[in-house]
């Protein structure tokens, strides 16, 4: 076989195994929705699905896992302390953590520095009233079990487990977790 045939051959079978793996994909949605249950009855990281499990530990030694929450609005922030944008959110998660915490609400954030020592001091200086996860110590990277690749991203989680909404960038945290507890 010459290289063109061998590509071009590789090529056809990586269109095969797309398509198997679409129509498999494709296959559990009809399924589920035979048996009356919705697509966000399936793992994501999208508007009505269940998130990812994980395991982590924050900065002052306590352990989370996303079960702990289950009856409760999360609010599972990404964010860096150097982003500007992630830096103007603060107030709203503290405002979360202080007003709504009566009504089931909790903040956990997650934040992606790369130097402890930079992340250890802007704590220091903001004194935040919520837990953080430096993703850097939490084993597998929950940033990436996430696919968040740009911050801040804000995940609201409904009192069921489920993603309530996905908020890319600076937005309206709070209607969101006002919406969520109704």
């Amino acid at each position: 076989m010459s290289g063109f045939t061998t590509r071009r051959a590789a090529w056809g079978l990586g269109l095969v195994a797309a398509a198997a793996l679409v129509a498999g994909y494709g296959a559990r949605m009809a399924d589920a929705a035979k048996d009356g249950k919705a697509a966000q009855n399936f793992v994501g990281v999208g508007d009505g699905y269940w998130l990812p499990a994980f395991q982590v530990t924050d900065l002052s030694g306590q352990r989370h896992q996303l079960s702990d929450y289950k009856g409760k609005v999360l609010v599972l922030h990404f964010w860096a302390s150097w982003c500007p944008y992630c830096q103007k959110e603060i107030p709203k998660l503290t405002q979360l953590a202080k007003e709504f915490d009566g009504k089931g609400v909790r903040v956990l954030s997650v934040n992606s520095d790369q130097e402890p020592s930079k992340l250890e001091a802007f704590l220091k200086e903001h004194q935040l009233p919520y837990p953080v996860v430096a993703d850097q110590q939490a084993g597998r990277s929950i940033f990436g079990q996430y696919g968040v690749s740009g911050i801040p991203v804000t995940f609201v989680v409904g009192r069921d487990g489920r993603v309530a909404k996905r908020l890319n960038g600076s937005a309206d945290i709070l209607g969101t977790v006002e919406s969520a507890l109704k």
